[in-house]
């Protein structure tokens, strides 16, 4: 039988997300395995991996990560974490009050610039591939939305700075941290990253990627759409036009995504608009 389901699986520090895709495919006998979100190399934590059919609701997971970091003050470099050259160095001052003082211009919806050595496609092509063959990149500013930043510990001798971050997709914790040091006037890099979260999942369900025993768990698709308000449809006749992609004329209830169930079991995703339900992504009955 073909695997189909959510891989929640704990990258290490050094492995690039694609390998950590290969080693899925390799692991599970599947050539269509996805992910929910890139990880820098250097970065730990939390990875969704979609295996089989499962790939076909990648983009409708929740996107919200979670992060535990430490920022260094007092140096800058060529790729805004640890493994860059350095670009900038010196001493700084940065204290706890300061530091208190500019976190809260970057929670809620905020202009971030990603980073040149990242996964971001520019006209079809990554950015890290364009530096790397010798252009010079800036990547457009795009939105994402920090919803905490929180400050847990602040270490004023070696200024560095731990922070807890909960965030959209898209969000770059590189680009944060030298954002910070923008606001305070110093250089500074992202100098530790773990990913605490991945949607519905958290570092307690990840499994470390073993190539001995049993492949990882494949969790349910429908595990990863609680962030969609929920319908029941109960009618044989509206699960049935549902499923063949008719919209449904409804009354009152949320707009927007919308997911469905039909005794007890995900059958897809929808969208109300106005007075209809319009099927989106439906589940293929077996």
């Amino acid at each position: 039988m073909t695997p189909s389901g959510l891989a929640v699986l704990l990258k290490p520090a050094g492995m690039t997300s694609f390998e950590v895709v290969s080693w899925a495919r390799r692991r599970f006998g599947e050539r269509r395995v996805g992910h929910a979100g890139t990880l820098d190399p250097a970065a730990a934590g939390v990875m969704v991996v979609a295996v089989g059919s499962a790939t076909r609701w990648l983009s409708f997971l929740d996107g919200t990560k979670g992060y535990v970091g430490e920022v260094a003050f007092g140096r800058a470099t060529s790729t805004g974490d640890a493994t860059g050259a350095t670009l900038v160095q010196r001493v700084t001052t940065v204290t706890e009050e300061g530091l208190r003082a500019v976190l809260p211009a970057f929670t809620g919806t905020i202009r971030q610039r990603p980073p040149a050595v990242s996964a971001v496609r520019i006209d079809g092509r990554r950015a890290h591939e364009r530096v790397r063959s010798g252009e010079v990149v800036v990547v457009p500013k795009r939105e994402v939305r920090i919803e905490q930043l929180e400050l847990l510990a602040f270490d004023e001798v070696r200024q560095v700075a731990r922070l807890a971050v909960t965030c959209s997709a898209g969000t770059y914790i590189r680009s944060l941290a030298e954002d910070l040091g923008t606001a305070l006037e110093v250089p500074a890099h992202l100098s530790f990253l773990v990913r605490t979260r991945a949607g519905a999942w958290n570092l307690a369900e990840a499994e470390a990627l073993d190539d001995e025993g049993a492949p990882p768990f494949l969790w349910p698709v429908d595990t990863g759409m609680g962030h969609w308000p929920r319908v029941d449809l109960d009618e044989p006749g509206d699960i049935l036009a549902f499923r063949q992609g008719k919209a449904l004329a409804t009354s009152g209830g949320p707009e927007g995504g919308l997911a469905i169930w039909h005794q007890g079991r995900f059958a897809g995703l929808a969208r109300r608009d106005g007075g209809l339900l319009r099927p989106e992504r439906v589940v293929p009955q077996v």
